[in-house]
């Protein structure tokens, strides 16, 4: 590799070998490298793309659809994001280092006489005895990167923001400023501040923060890469079509002042942040709110920071809540996520690296130094500190933080994941409101909010938990990523098993079930809302494949809807298993859903990207892939062959053999079969006959007394209330539609005999036997970049309609032009 600029050339190889992080002796810019075309193998360079992923018009000509059948260019050049020297607190056992040290490196080792021993490798003199610092080794993040649009639909609810329109422009506007007797509203005796009164403080006042740049041209960047390392936080401008926007070029000598003279690209940033040596950051989220950029930062300490980079503003949450006096071990945070609720501005999300979970309200004025752990409600499935009232139909609670804290396993949260993101914000009747949390032991919990209405008013009861269902991966440990489909009807799993598992997930429409004599449409003969014949189906959004004419339809009926009627939002019917995809190598870091234009309903693509240095995009079309076998005809074909074994065993009682315990793809033999699968068949294939329900299969249906009786009489009550007064008779509304909550979770636990039940009503899915499950083997695309990664860490990829972002652990931000 030739690199544009090489800082601090090392020169021999001891300060490799003596430590395993070498070659960063201070903070240095975020500089720009050059790929040798010789080290990049064809196949990495360019790569056929047959999606499309852009709408019509979009960087076309005379509105014409781009070509489909594109291809992906690597660009030469690629940006390293820099770290800071090792500090005391970083993990000693791996660091992931950049690709231009790693060449570096290789090339004095071809030139020195112990190559040829073996034990030229960096980090070859650290004692691998001594206990690391970080503890907490797989959790270690490196560089996390992510972009966000400066333009977003999500909207505050805050009244005193300023709106994304200027009303100067305005006809008729008059500036008050000019208007005499005008008078200034900051000048008025008991004038207050309200940045003051949200608690944030002034980055330029904090002594443990140093800002190392900062330029107040956010409005004039389409996109915002925003990237930590360590404890350094970079904000970088990008254009429209994800560009880096300033890149400049600069003179710095090599080699002491005597040294040549070489022109280097620097990228400058937006904003440049350095925390305090002791301070690491292991989780990043960020998005946009009415043209304000919000980052939420967490830290190996655990505290939480919300940093506003355009007023350079921050919060902190110094919370020792997750801390035991008894435990030496530091307690950081492990994930970050944030949530839409239409109670709130928006929610904090944080899972730490002892199982337990907090939700937080930044607005909300409590002084949480007197607040003390205690267990309000215990079963095998959650541990209750604290939990307020999170329902949509329940009372928000704006001057309280922390909305609730509880632990969930014994081992470091992973993942969270929402059906209310904020990238997806819909009505609040529209959507689930599922929470999915995943953690170190391989399960993955799923919190409804709708079970937390009245939650301290009805824990003396104990009847229905808000962790509804359990589920776990197949190797049952070391879940990395999970990912909700767009339309919320597919969940994805993903960890250190080198596999994808792809669940499907049933809701119950508790809003058609009662209003099913006011709704115009049929509802589903089985209560739910992913019948494609179903007319509640318009619940789950406007189909992909329609105009922006029936997009605006559909959204004009259902806010005329929800402007007349309260919506009740649907629940968790059932969650199956659907296919499992095998391709990667090592762990997968990164799942996601990709909307594809060109796509029917039922196709769907997903991105994965993980530890082998490679990309994959999938593809599955639900109603072409093969049923899963029932558990039934396995048990009884086990059945046949532990009868076999016994009579074998009679006869040759040494032929026992003991059970083969699970093993990752890259361990099994080559003799497995793989069902190919890629890619789907067209998009015209018509449903199976076997997917089709019947009436005597659901509950609903099957037991008279829980429809006729109950649900039918109380959905009736309700239309008639909500159409007599619904402003005087809502809460009455409220109370019939939380029984009937309830009513359909005992339902659920006493409909399949399959499941494992739990107390509180929580139900646990087994898991199904990989023989039993159909398999995809062949990717739509395949990306290998382990020539240019290092060590083939990549954390996430982000894909836009101009071009997809490689970012990887060690730092490099790689990226591809679609062409």
């Amino acid at each position: 590799m030739q690199s544009i600029h090489a800082p601090n050339t090392l020169s021999n190889a001891a300060r490799f070998l003596n430590s395993v992080c070498p070659g960063y002796t201070e903070l240095e810019e975020n500089f720009h490298y050059s790929l040798e075309d010789k080290s990049v193998p064809l196949s990495t360079k360019e790569i056929g793309w047959p999606i499309s992923n852009r709408q019509n018009g979009q960087n076309g000509q005379n509105g014409q659809s781009i070509n489909p059948h594109s291809k992906l260019v690597l660009e030469k050049e690629y940006l390293n994001i820099s770290r800071p020297p090792l500090g005391q607190l970083e993990s000693t056992t791996y660091v992931s280092l950049p690709l231009h040290l790693v060449t570096e490196f290789k090339k004095m080792v071809n030139t020195c006489e112990r190559a040829q021993e073996g034990n030229m490798y960096i980090g070859a003199n650290v004692n691998p005895l001594t206990p690391d610092p970080f503890r907490n080794i797989n959790l270690n993040p490196g560089a996390i990167s992510t972009i966000i649009e400066t333009k977003t639909e999500f909207q505050s609810r805050n009244p005193f923001k300023k709106a994304n329109t200027t009303t100067t422009n305005i006809e008729g506007y008059k500036d008050l400023t000019n208007i005499e007797g005008y008078k200034d509203l900051t000048n008025i005796e008991g004038y207050k501040d309200l940045t003051n009164i949200e608690g944030y403080k002034d980055l330029t006042k904090c002594s443990d923060i140093t800002i190392l740049a900062w330029n107040n041209k956010f409005s004039s960047c389409g996109k915002l890469l925003v990237s930590s390392h360590v404890n350094v936080l970079n904000i970088f401008g990008l254009d429209e079509t994800s560009n880096l926007v300033y890149t400049k070029k600069k003179h710095q000598k090599q080699g002491g002042d005597g040294g040549k003279s070489m022109e280097v690209l620097v990228e400058t940033p937006l904003l440049r942040l350095k925390f305090e040596d002791t301070s690491i950051i292991t989780s990043q989220c960020a998005f946009v709110s009415n043209g304000e950029t919000i980052i939420v930062l967490g830290f190996h300490s655990g505290d939480i920071m919300i940093i506003k980079p355009q007023i350079l503003k921050l919060k902190s949450f110094d919370l020792k809540v997750t801390k035991s006096e008894a435990s030496l071990e530091a307690v950081g945070v492990s994930v970050v996520a944030l949530v839409h609720h239409p109670k709130y501005e928006f929610l904090i999300i944080a899972g730490y690296t002892n199982g337990e979970v907090l939700i937080l309200n930044p607005f909300g004025i409590e002084d949480l130094t007197q607040y003390r752990k205690s267990i309000k409600e215990k079963n095998p499935n959650v541990t209750i500190f604290r939990m307020h009232d999170l329902s949509p139909i329940g009372d928000a609670k704006d001057d309280v933080k922390l909305l609730a804290h509880f632990k969930i396993s014994h081992k470091a949260i992973t993942a969270i994941t929402s059906t209310m993101t904020i990238e997806n914000v819909r009505d609040a009747g529209l959507q689930p409101f599922l929470l999915a949390i995943a953690s170190a032991d391989g399960f993955v919990r799923f919190i409804d909010l709708m079970f937390t209405f009245r939650i301290e008013e009805n824990r003396s009861s104990g009847t229905t938990s808000m962790v509804t269902d359990i589920i776990s991966n197949y190797f049952n440990t070391g879940i990395t990523h999970i990912m909700f489909s767009h339309d919320y009807k597919f969940f994805c799993i993903s960890g250190r098993g080198d596999l994808i598992e792809v669940f499907k997930m049933s809701y119950y429409d508790v809003d058609g079930l009662l209003r099913k004599s006011d709704r115009q449409q049929g509802r589903s003969r089985s209560g739910t809302i992913n019948s494609r014949t179903s007319g509640a189906n318009a619940a789950e959004g406007p189909p992909r494949a329609q105009t922006q004419q029936q997009q605006n339809q559909y959204h004009n009926h259902h806010h005329h809807h929800n402007h007349n009627h309260f919506s009740f939002p649907p629940i968790i019917k059932c969650i199956e298993i659907v296919c499992r995809i095998k391709g990667h190598a090592n762990i997968v870091n990164s799942v996601q859903f990709m909307k594809d234009n060109g796509d029917s309903q039922s196709t769907y693509k997903i991105v994965s990207c993980g530890g082998d240095g490679k990309i994959f995009v999938w593809e599955f079309d639900y109603k072409a892939l093969p049923k899963v076998k029932k558990q039934q005809q396995q048990q009884q074909q086990q059945l046949q062959q532990q009868q076999r074994q016994q009579q074998q065993t009679s006869v040759h009682p040494t032929s026992h053999r003991a059970r083969e315990s699970r093993r990752s793809m890259c361990e099994r033999k080559s003799s497995v079969q793989i069902l190919l699968h890629s890619p789907s068949p067209a998009s015209n294939i018509q449903g199976r006959t076997a997917q089709r329900r019947n009436k005597s299969e659901d509950p609903i249906h099957k037991n008279q007394s829980l429809a006729t009786p109950s649900l039918v009489k109380k959905s009736a009550n309700l239309a008639s209330i909500l159409s007599n007064d619904e402003n005087s008779k809502q809460e009455d509304a409220i109370e019939v539609a939380a029984s009937l909550y309830k009513k359909l979770q005992d339902i659920r636990n006493r409909k399949n005999v399959q499941k494992v039940f739990l107390q509180y009503g929580t139900i646990i899915s087994p898991i199904v036997n990989d023989k039993l499950v159909p398999s995809i083997g062949i990717p739509l695309v395949t990306m290998d970049l382990s020539s240019i990664i290092p060590d083939g860490k990549i954390n996430n990829v982000m894909i836009d309609n101009w071009s997809l972002w490689c970012f990887c652990k060690n730092g490099d931000l790689f990226k591809y032009k679609i062409v």
